[in-house]
C-alpha cells in the first residue's frame, strides 16, 4: 500500500477529531450558558449556536467512525494506523483526563463555597474539562 493512503488516512483522522473537539467545545459552551439566567435574545442565541455545532459534532462523530471503520477493515491501514504507538497515545490522553477531571473536581470543591452554581452547571463543567483535555493531548500527540 502506498505510503500517500496511510498519510491521508491520518490527516483525515485528525481532521476529524479536530472538528469533533472544536464542536463539542462550542456546543458544550453554549449549554453551559444557557444555564444561567441570562436575557431571553442572548439564551436563543446560544441555543441556536449550540445546536448547530452540536450537530456539526454529530457529523464529526459519525465521520469518524466511518473512517475507524475503514481502517480496521483494511489491514494495511490497520497495521499503520492502528498500531501500539496511537493505543500508547489514547491511553496518556485518558490519562491526562482523568487527572484534569480530579482538579476540577477539587478546584469545584474548595470554590462553591463562593460561587453557588446550580449542580447541573458543575457536571456540564467536569464533562466539559475531561472531554477537551482528553481531545486536545490526543491531537497534541497526534500531531
Amino acid at each position: 500500500m502506498e505510503a500517500s493512503i496511510i498519510e491521508k488516512t491520518e490527516k483525515a483522522r485528525f481532521n476529524v477529531m479536530l472538528l469533533q473537539m472544536i464542536s463539542f467545545g462550542i456546543w458544550m459552551i453554549g449549554g453551559i450558558l444557557a444555564q444561567f439566567p441570562f436575557d431571553k435574545s442572548v439564551i436563543n442565541i446560544c441555543g441556536i449556536i449550540s445546536a448547530i455545532f452540536g450537530l456539526l459534532f454529530f457529523y464529526g462523530t459519525i465521520k469518524n467512525l466511518l473512517l475507524c471503520r475503514e481502517i480496521k477493515n483494511s489491514k494495511e491501514l490497520s497495521n499503520a494506523l492502528g498500531n501500539e504507538m496511537y493505543k500508547s497515545f489514547d491511553c496518556r490522553a485518558r490519562t491526562s483526563g482523568l487527572f484534569s477531571t480530579i482538579i476540577c473536581v477539587m478546584f469545584i470543591y474548595l470554590v462553591d463555597d463562593y460561587i453557588n452554581f446550580p449542580v447541573k452547571v458543575y457536571c456540564l463543567i467536569l464533562l466539559f474539562v475531561a472531554v477537551i483535555t482528553v481531545g486536545v493531548h490526543r491531537l497534541v500527540l497526534y500531531k
